[in-house]
């Protein structure tokens, strides 16, 4: 029974990867909850501006530069990507065009479709929604989920 901890956690991790690719996810990856190794670089990337209009870049720079702020008893972290990329085609332009809506916005929108999926992953396996908070880009709560 030695290993029983770390098996169980192997276990988990492909429960958690397996669901999140079930769920239409394009990329999860499981990390330690501690500062990255990037983050001052972070910090100098939005005193230099490059957030732009993404206030909330810098509203949560702390939780983004040490997790830990967030979830300070939680051991790990799940990441996960998704694509929106749309394959439609562009429509041919009429005599003047006006602009263009962003593929991004062509479907439902974004920060919706990924609390549902966040959501479906901690229920698929087996997390109370209520203790694990489901954070977006948009950056949520600890307390509720975004």
């Amino acid at each position: 029974m030695k290993n029983a901890p770390a098996d169980d956690a192997n276990a988990l991790t492909l429960q958690i990867k397996r669901t999140a690719q079930q769920l239409g996810f394009d990329l999860v990856g499981i990390s330690p909850v501690a500062a990255p190794k990037h983050e001052q670089s972070f910090a100098q990337w939005l005193r230099a501006g490059f957030a732009g209009e993404l206030d909330y870049m810098k509203r949560t720079e702390l939780l983004r530069r040490d997790p830990s702020e967030l979830v300070p008893w939680a051991s790990s972290v799940i990441s996960v990507g998704l694509n929106y990329y749309t394959a439609s085609p562009r429509p041919q332009p009429a005599e003047q065009l006006d602009g263009w809506i962003s593929r991004y916005a062509w479907g439902d929108d974004y920060h919706d479709l990924m609390k549902s999926k966040l959501l479906a992953l901690l229920d698929g396996v087996g997390c109370s929604k209520g203790i694990l908070p489901a954070w977006r880009d948009s950056a949520g709560s600890a307390k509720t989920p975004s």
